[in-house]
C-alpha cells in the first residue's frame, strides 16, 4: 500500500506523541511538540480530501495517531504541570467516559475509533490551547481546568450517546444535533 503525503503527515503525530511521553518535560519543547501535533491533526484530513486521497485507512491511521499524541501529551502534562486535586478528578471522569465510549464502539461496531464530531474538534482545539497555557505557566489552576473540561466533557458524552444509539458506525458524524 502506498503511503500518501497526508498519511505521512498523520503518522508524524506518532513520534511526536512518543517524544512527549519519553523525553523529560521541558516547557518550550513540550509546547512545540503539542503545537506540531495539533497542526498535523488540523491539516491532514483537509489535505487528503483536497487531493482526493481520503480513505478508510487514512481515517484509521488518524485515530491511532491521535491516540498516541493525546497519550503522550497526557504523560508530558502530568509530569510538567501542577494540577489541583479537583482537576485530576475532572480529568479522570472525562477519561473514564472516553474509555467506555471506545469499549462500546469496539463491542458494537468492531473498531477502535474516535468520531470526528464537531464537538470533538472544538474540544481538541480548546484542549491544545489550555494545555499550552498550562505548560507556559507550569500549572493549571482550577478555572483553566474547568474551561478546558467543559467542551471535553460535552464531546465525550455526545460521542457516547452517538455510539449507543447509532445503527452503524460513522467516524465522520458531525454530532447529535448536527447530522
Amino acid at each position: 500500500m502506498r503511503l500518501t503525503p497526508p498519511d505521512a503527515l498523520t503518522l508524524a503525530r506518532v513520534p511526536l506523541g512518543l517524544a512527549l511521553a519519553l523525553l523529560p518535560p521541558r516547557r518550550a519543547r513540550t509546547l512545540a511538540l503539542v503545537a506540531a501535533g495539533t497542526l498535523s491533526d488540523a491539516l491532514d484530513g483537509p489535505w487528503a480530501r483536497s487531493r482526493g486521497e481520503s480513505s478508510e485507512r487514512g481515517a484509521r491511521l488518524d485515530s491511532v495517531a491521535d491516540g498516541v499524541l493525546v497519550a503522550g501529551a497526557a504523560v508530558a502534562f502530568a509530569r510538567g504541570v501542577a494540577l489541583p486535586r479537583a482537576g485530576w478528578a475532572v480529568v479522570a471522569g472525562i477519561t473514564a467516559v472516553r474509555a467506555v465510549t471506545l469499549g462500546v464502539t469496539r463491542a458494537r461496531f468492531g473498531v477502535w475509533s474516535i468520531a470526528h464530531t464537531r464537538l470533538n474538534k472544538v474540544s481538541g482545539g480548546v484542549l491544545a490551547a489550555g494545555a499550552g497555557a498550562a505548560l507556559v505557566r507550569g500549572r493549571a489552576p482550577l478555572p483553566l481546568v474547568l474551561a478546558v473540561a467543559a467542551p471535553a466533557a460535552a464531546a465525550a458524552v455526545e460521542e457516547l450517546a452517538l455510539v449507543l444509539t447509532a445503527d452503524g458506525y460513522d467516524r465522520d458524524v458531525r454530532g447529535l444535533l448536527v447530522r
